[in-house]
């Protein structure tokens, strides 16, 4: 159908409609059935054949409505008149009247209209004369790139050849070029935020965010501008890129465009936002089986280990990172510069001169000539405060990709300058030398190893940075520790970092931690084997060897220890400080543990992660300083005589009956000011014996309260307080579980519990939330059934649809080594509404005594750890059965929230940086 004649004469306006919807429809199936024959392997044949079907289809209904000499001239403008058109795109329609007769045009524009948006096309159009356009076009940035884009579908010529030639006079002439180039430039700036200014996010904008298709655009209206291209395989031939330049960009682009399409033809519809659910579909398709990404480097292989969604977001994120960094390169050779020479231009030495507050090379072959000069000119910038200018970078660019790059790994002089830089602290983020050199290709000639990693991307809500970018932003933030930029917001790691009498060792680990991320799981082992490689070759004698090898293999270490385990038991402190061995060691992997967790993603290391790193960090040295993690007696006792005169003013004899019978792991476990208001929480209750519920908070910072519940403990509590806050909207971080007893043999129920939560709320100083909460909680200890009722109700579907986000695997551990006392639960899950309450639900069920929790919420996934003894007996479950019970109940719970409760959905969170 779509290549026979178009015969629209003698139909009526009904025949009309139902043709066009029928020629649309099957141009668009058309299209898709060529795309799942291997067509979206050249996409752009695609979006031509597409335009030239709609060409065909206005071209009939213009004849049809001018109906004898035409009336107008109808232009094609956006990507319709690119002839890049999209299946589900908007169709951009200007009409020039002929001697001015705007109401005829007007006519002849409703009858081309008319029927495409009956048949369900986007037609977005106007009726000016050339003059209103170019008129509209000096205070329109859009309509003036449009000119560059107008195409002649049907009509008069001479009227589009009057407005082509008229905007060319007015905009795109020599002397207007720049002022066009810097209100693109101007554009860019103000676009990237709206959508976001990274190219990394979670669920970009393939058209107008950072790195997408309007950026390819952009370049392409400056160039086309300033050059007269058609298309942007010409920038090598006319100086606006190199044929290296060229065909990184022209590979992004068809790998773009190929995306764009193939999300239109799996949604139906204008689609260019790429959500997880639109990743999830489109990933198996594109990448089926191990297909090249785009911007690999021939023999650097692929991991068989990666999913096609994390394969899909990056050959995404490569792409974006080259359209971002070779569009910027062209828009800055289309701008006009002064042939005069600069009078602040300053020699700098034989290689290299000073132009402003940039560096500029006055022999870019020296750098094919010595390699190593690929690595100096940073430490030149860096030395004098200089940016590099265009031109250098480009001639930076191209070495590293070429031969002078390839020698770096075994140029000795090289290395050594690139050790000089990593040692270096001084310099502010913006300017950080690793970071440049990663955009122009020389951090990965100098470390092949790190090259796999660009772009490289988890498919969770966790990591938000791709690895490269994660790596990089882990050094910067040690280094601005280093710097002592950051002691009010890391007081306890800059004073260790000060401590430190070399950072070479830290700096490299963080900057090869992650470095075998991109070959699968256990990649700290994987990755300390390729660390002492890289090390060796690096020329690091045998000691700091040793010491990159173990800060890479045990980064993870201190985070999963601080977050998932009891840090008032000397078991956990003993077994960090022998794997740490000495103090200089462990002040490393805590200062990585710190940086590592606060660029995982935007406000990650929250104040809670933070004291929990602390608190082992403090307990670790403790023991390697002074042979014992526990507080020593005195200490203790000192703390318990504290504590007393502090309470005594207020609550007389009681003060000194209540700090008696506290357990030694409530004292130790908390700072002395947050000890004494839990303490006043308890005396409180035995002054008002008739108050079943006495409760207490205090803001921790912006996101975290810590919450005081004293009650009088009986079993299933742990289970009763976390519904109550499940109604209430109270998310739980972690909680520890007290029991103070007036004598020694008392059991559950004899006892007033003192549990402690760390919580978030979005009204944490709303005193009516938590009477409510505290009603609602005395409620439960009478009778839990009408909270049963709720916490079902709450967590019943909404019949709305849900979003799709990335799966999690529902994981138990049972662990009964970590823990002298008590077995230790280990639930890993997606984060549904309701986890906690139903998880310490089913625990209390399965008749086991909870003293501990700690929950440990990550982007959509959560591990939380449970230490547990039999209620009965106070034993660990050692038995296999009742091991076997404890995972199959905890999966099934999870499994029965996740059919009925929505997933949360912390993407709202997430933000880009710079």
């Amino acid at each position: 159908m779509q290549d026979e004649p178009i015969r629209l004469d003698g139909m009526d306006d009904q025949e009309l409609r139902s043709y066009c919807a029928h020629y649309v429809q099957s141009a668009r199936e058309t299209v898709h059935k060529r795309a799942g024959e291997g067509g979206l392997i050249k996409p752009e044949a695609l979006l031509h054949q597409l335009s030239a079907s709609f060409d065909r289809l206005l071209g009939a209904l213009f004849e049809r409505a001018a109906a004898g000499p035409a009336p107008a001239t109808l232009v094609a403008l956006g990507g319709y008149g690119r002839r890049q058109l999209y299946p589900y795109s908007d169709i951009d329609l200007l009409i020039l009247p002929r001697d001015r007769d705007r109401a005829l045009a007007q006519q002849v524009m409703e009858a081309v209209v008319y029927p495409l948006w009956d048949a369900r096309v986007a037609v977005g159009h106007a009726v000016r004369t050339v003059e209103q356009t170019i008129e509209l076009a000096r205070t329109d940035l859009t309509m003036c790139t449009s000119l560059l884009d107008a195409r002649l579908v049907a009509g008069h010529e001479s009227a589009f050849f009057e407005l082509e030639a008229g905007s060319y006079s007015e905009f795109f002439g020599a002397a207007e070029v720049s002022r066009f180039v810097d209100a693109l430039v101007a554009e860019r700036e103000q676009r990237h935020p709206r959508f976001g200014e990274t190219v990394y996010l979670l669920e970009p904008n393939i058209k107008s965010g950072s790195g997408g298709l309007r950026d390819l655009n952009t370049s392409f209206w400056a160039a086309k501008a300033r050059y007269g291209i058609a298309d942007l395989n010409e920038l090598a031939p006319v100086g606006a890129a190199t044929g290296r330049q060229q065909a990184a960009l022209l590979e992004a682009r068809d790998f773009m465009r190929r995306l764009r399409l193939a999300m239109h033809l799996h949604t139906g519809r204008a689609q260019d936002r790429l959500l997880f659910e639109v990743q999830e579909a489109l990933a198996p398709r594109l990448f089926p089986h191990q297909d090249e990404i785009p911007g690999r480097k021939k023999g650097v292989e692929e991991a068989a280990v990666t999913p096609a969604v994390e394969r899909l977001m990056h050959a995404y994120y490569r792409s974006a990172r080259t359209v971002v960094l070779e569009t910027e390169g062209i828009l800055q050779r289309c701008a006009v510069h002064s042939s005069k020479p600069r009078p602040d231009r300053r020699h700098i030495d034989e290689h290299y001169w000073a132009v402003g507050d940039e560096l500029s090379s006055s022999a870019p072959e020296r750098f094919w000539e010595e390699p190593s000069e690929l690595v100096r000119v940073f430490v030149v910038a860096a030395d004098h405060g200089l940016k590099l200018d265009r031109s250098l970078k480009d001639a930076i660019a191209e070495a590293a990709a070429g031969a002078p790059g390839m020698q770096l790994p075994v140029n000795d002089q090289a290395i050594e300058l690139w050790r000089q830089l990593l040692r270096d602290s001084e310099g502010s983020d913006e300017s950080h030398a690793l970071e440049q050199m990663h955009d122009l290709g020389v951090l990965s000639a100098m470390i092949p190893e790190f090259e796999p990693c660009m772009g490289r991307v988890q498919h969770d809500l966790y990591h938000v940075y791709t690895v490269d970018r994660h790596t990089l932003y882990v050094v910067g933030l040690l280094k601005a520790l280093r710097r002592g930029e950051l002691k009010e917001q890391h007081p306890m790691p800059t004073a260790v970092m000060a401590e430190l009498a070399q950072v070479e060792t830290l700096y490299l680990a963080a900057l090869l931690h992650d470095v075998a991320k991109p070959l699968g799981s256990q990649h700290a082992t994987k990755g300390a084997r390729l660390a002492a490689g890289i090390a060796a070759r690096l020329g690091l004698g045998a000691d700091e060897q040793a010491e990159v090898v173990f800060l890479v293999r045990q980064h993870l270490a201190l985070q999963h220890v601080s977050q998932r385990r009891d840090l008032a038991d000397p078991a956990v402190v003993e077994s960090a400080a022998q794997l740490v061995g000495d103090v200089e060691r462990l002040r490393r992997l805590y200062l990585l543990a710190i940086a590592d967790t606060a660029m995982t993603a935007p406000d990650n290391l929250t104040e809670w992660k933070s004291s929990l790193l602390n608190e082992l960090f403090v307990g670790t040295y403790r023991r390697l300083t002074s042979g014992s993690a526990a507080l020593p007696p005195e200490t203790l006792q000192q703390r318990r005589e504290q504590l007393r005169e502090s309470l005594r003013p207020t609550w007389g004899p009681a003060a000194d009956v209540a700090v008696n019978n506290l357990p030694n792991e409530l004292i130790t476990g908390q700072p002395p000011e947050m000890l004494a208001h839990h303490v006043e929480i308890a005396l409180e209750s035995d002054r008002y014996p008739d108050s079943e519920v006495r409760i207490g908070t205090r803001q921790q910072d912006d996101r975290t309260t810590i919450l005081t519940v004293c009650c009088r403990d009986s079993p299933g509590l742990l289970a009763k307080i976390t519904g109550a806050l499940l109604l209430h909207r109270v998310e739980v971080l972690s909680a520890q579980v007290y029991t103070l007893y007036d004598q020694e043999g008392s059991k559950v129920g004899e006892g007033r519990a003192v549990d402690i939560f760390v919580v978030m709320t979005e009204e944490p100083t709303d005193f009516r939330k938590w009477l409510a909460f505290s009603r609602t909680l005395e409620g439960a200890l009478k009778d839990d059934r009408d909270l049963l009722a709720a916490v079902e109700q709450k967590g019943r579907p909404s019949g709305l649809p849900q979003r799709v986000l990335p799966k999690v695997r529902t994981k138990v551990v049972v662990d009964n080594e970590g823990s002298e006392l008590s077995t230790i639960v280990e639930l890993h899950a997606a984060d549904v509404w309701g986890l906690l309450h139903a998880v310490t639900h089913e625990l209390t069920d399965l008749g086991l005594e909870i003293g501990l929790a700690k929950v440990a919420s990550q982007g959509g996934e959560v591990a939380d750890i449970f230490y547990v003894r039999d209620a009965r007996t106070g034993d660990k479950i050692t038995n296999s059965h009742r091991v076997n019970e404890i995972k199959s109940a905890l999966k099934t719970a999870v499994k029965r929230l996740n059919r009925s409760r929505r997933r949360k959905d912390p993407t709202g969170r997430i933000r880009q940086v710079k």
